[in-house]
């Protein structure tokens, strides 16, 4: 699925606007650095809930003995649904969406470079070695001109004195000399100006329009969410449920079909695509007193939205089948603890639902921001004159 996804966006819609380097380092920040930060934070999360449940439960049952059990006996199924919901938004969605944001921004690329602020002498700074940013590439390049100037007249200094100390030319021939020197250096000089000049165009202009640079943000944050899908799925099929319930190897068809499962919706890169349309707004869109104030929060709210509802109907399924079983034995009926028919219907729908609405809300953000970015880009030339708030 993950590279199907990254085909789909990189290889056929958005291969001018990203480099296939930025992506390939986006895809290994997500595998590498988003997948190992979630699942230690997500254990710590965990096993902090839990502590704080027992101590909860152990006042609670010193001050009034017996009825704190009694409390949770009459009413688990209750606590047992606000614990998985509190899992799926706070402990997996929360933490793995905010993981795959900060894996995103720790990624600086030239092709993102407006997301750094690195970029500011372009819009503030004259190309000169006073003032504006120290690291500029302009200006480097001016005083590596500057100082490959000095050394070459230094030398000429040291040819001269050297040659009227040792040696008496003719006049003509002198003059001669210092012809084809000044040529030259006028020579060398007037290369230097174009090739800086030539430096300094291609470093601080922007070929890519707006909404190409906001499509670069889109899909440098699907190849990070990719990246981790990918890792994810690798622990789950053949570490986290490598073994059933017997305690027995599984199957490589049983893994295999877990992927599937896994690998049938788009979760991740859906995720991804609604926080960078918060990313656009705070560092392409026209800035205002409200894009300045987006922060982390803002940025990541929509996709643990989405990402907390689609692992709240699977682990609500889950707690409804285990229920059935566990009243179908308690009980001893016959027959089937729950309908399947129904259950495979429901969840499937369920979690269609939800996908639908969330790229329906990408799709009305995204097409706002292209209507709100094209007369900009219009006024701007192609916006090779843009200017961004800068990241502070």
């Amino acid at each position: 699925q993950s590279f199907i996804v990254l085909f789909l966006v990189f290889g056929i819609f958005h291969k001018s606007d990203l480099s296939l380097d930025a992506v390939v380092k986006f895809f290994a920040a997500g595998f590498l650095i988003a997948v190992p930060a979630a699942f230690i934070i997500e254990i710590l999360m965990l096993n902090t809930l839990l502590s704080i449940s027992y101590s909860v439960y152990a006042i609670i049952d010193r001050i009034t003995p017996g009825d704190s059990f009694s409390l949770y006996d009459d009413n688990y199924e209750v606590f047992w649904i606000i614990g998985e919901m509190i899992h799926a938004f706070l402990i997996a969605s929360a933490t793995e969406e905010i993981c795959k944001y900060y894996a995103f921004r720790t990624i600086e690329h030239p092709d993102l470079i407006f997301l750094t602020g690195l970029d500011r002498a372009t819009n503030e700074a004259a190309p000169s070695l006073v003032g504006g940013y120290s690291f500029d590439s302009h200006q480097i390049s001016v005083a590596a001109s500057r100082a490959d100037y000095d050394s070459v007249s230094e030398g000429v200094e040291r040819s001269r004195s050297y040659r009227s100390s040792h040696s008496r030319s003719s006049r003509g021939s002198r003059r001669s000399r210092r012809k084809r020197r000044k040529g030259d250096d006028s020579s060398q000089a007037s290369l230097r100006g174009v090739d800086t000049d030539e430096e300094y165009y291609e470093d601080t202009h922007d070929l890519r329009s707006l909404r190409q640079r906001a499509m670069a943000i889109t899909t440098g944050m699907i190849s990070v969410a990719v990246g981790l899908a990918c890792a994810e799925n690798f622990l789950y099929v053949f570490f986290l449920n490598g073994f059933n319930e017997n305690g027995e190897q599984m199957r490589t068809q049983d893994e295999w079909l877990v992927l599937l499962f896994r690998s049938i919706f788009p979760l991740h890169a859906l995720a991804a695509a609604m926080q960078s349309i918060g990313l656009i707004k705070k560092f392409i869109e026209p800035h205002n007193d409200e894009n300045k104030r987006i922060g982390v929060g803002k940025i990541v709210f929509p996709a643990i939205l989405l990402h907390g509802s689609f692992d709240a109907v699977l682990m609500s399924i889950n707690v409804y089948i285990e229920k059935s079983y566990d009243d179908f034995y308690q009980n001893g009926e016959a027959g089937e603890p729950y309908n399947p028919t129904i259950l495979n219907v429901v969840v499937p729908l369920s979690l269609i639902t939800i996908m639908a609405v969330s790229a329906t809300w990408y799709y009305i953000q995204n097409r706002r921001q292209s209507r709100l970015l094209k007369p900009v880009e219009q006024e701007q030339g192609g916006g090779n004159n843009y200017s961004h708030p800068t990241l502070l």
